[in-house]
């Protein structure tokens, strides 16, 4: 009897032997048997109410993997995995394991070298099959339809014994058509391979009557591997070249286009230069007249100054002779005055005169 912890049923994405997933999906009853441990039936086979510490018989799977936080020697060991089945010893387990790593590796019947168990603790042990690397184990039972069947003295069949017996062959029939489906098939007789001996380190393909045959040597794909490597590699080298060579050109026509600016650009400059040139020798021409304008300027103004003084002088001089005659007038004005005056007083004498 396992001490079981139900976990309930998931439905869960189904992969191929290769690890790649496959489009169809699995009813999956899963119970949580110890910490990182877990017994599947992949058919779905026990009730969906079974209680804690039921019996698991009919479950055909059970997971394990490493535990990321175990350090020591036994960092990538899976030790006291428990095993739902009586059993004998590990032969008759058949035990997958899976890499955490990319790409992924797979070992599909694991040997027993790695392997350890304990028929009366029923665990089972697996020692690190990839080295340092943490992996996923999945494990189930490899059963052969052999007769357990024991007639007792009396000669009568024991009804357990066929009991035990018919639920082996359930097992083994279950087995079977799941190894079925994981195997080449054809709708037609093929021929027997050869005996092993003939077989042994050959190829294996088909005649033209479809077939299979076995030639040549296995070791013949390491030559046909490194030549296809050779070619990849070649054929990477002739790219790269091809890159390499196409740059060049990209780069001798960039520094033809940069040559052709740079005479470009000096001929502009020398362009500019020249006139440059000529724009300095026009200012300094205007320079030079300017000076000369000038001067000519300066002396014109040295006249007109000098005629300014000669007509404020004779301004001057026209001033005081218009005080003089004015004086003269104002003179001349009370001579007159006086006169008409005298002119007057005659007249009122001769009239004085005239009356008497």
């Amino acid at each position: 009897m396992c001490v079981l912890a139900y976990m309930g049923d998931i439905i869960a994405d189904v992969y191929s032997e290769e690890g790649a997933k496959l489009p169809e999906k699995a009813a999956l009853r899963v119970l949580k048997i110890a910490n990182g441990v877990y017994a599947v039936d992949v058919a779905g086979a026990a009730d969906s109410g079974e209680s804690l510490g039921a019996e698991i018989d009919n479950y055909a799977v059970v997971r394990a993997e490493t535990s990321p936080a175990a350090t020591g020697s036994a960092r990538y060991d899976i030790a006291g995995i428990p095993i739902p089945w009586a059993l004998e010893n590990e032969s008759d387990l058949r035990v997958c394991v899976f890499s955490n790593e990319t790409p992924m590796r797979i070992i599909e019947g694991l040997g027993q070298t790695y392997l350890s168990y304990d028929a009366q603790a029923r665990t089972l042990s697996i020692f690190h099959p990839f080295g340092e690397c943490d992996y996923v184990a999945y494990i189930s039972r490899a059963e052969t339809p052999e007769n357990e069947l024991t007639i007792t003295s009396d000669g009568r069949t024991s009804a357990s014994a066929v009991l035990a017996q018919f639920e082996k062959d359930n097992r083994v029939l279950k087995q079977l058509c799941a190894q079925q489906s994981r195997t080449l098939r054809v709708p037609d007789t093929l021929a027997i391979l050869p005996e092993a001996e003939a077989r042994k380190g050959k190829l294996l393909s088909f005649d033209e009557d479809g077939n299979p045959v076995v030639f040549g040597k296995a070791s013949d794909l390491a030559g046909v591997y490194s030549a296809k490597k050779a070619a990849e590699a070649a054929r990477d080298a002739a790219v790269s070249a091809k890159d390499e060579t196409v740059a060049a050109k990209i780069s001798t026509v960039n520094a033809q286009a940069a040559a052709e600016s740079a005479k470009n650009a000096a001929v502009e400059a020398k362009e500019d230069a020249e006139a440059a040139q000529g724009a300095a020798q026009a200012a300094e021409t205007g320079a030079q007249d300017a000076e000369n304008n000038a001067q000519g300027y300066a002396e014109q103004a040295q006249a007109a100054k000098t005629a300014a003084e000669s007509a404020k002088a004779a301004a001057q001089s026209a001033n005081a002779q218009a005080y003089q005659a004015a004086g003269e007038a104002m003179d001349s004005q009370t001579a007159a005055e006086a006169a008409k005056t005298a002119a007057e007083s005659a007249r009122d004498d001769a009239e004085d005169a005239a009356s008497e």
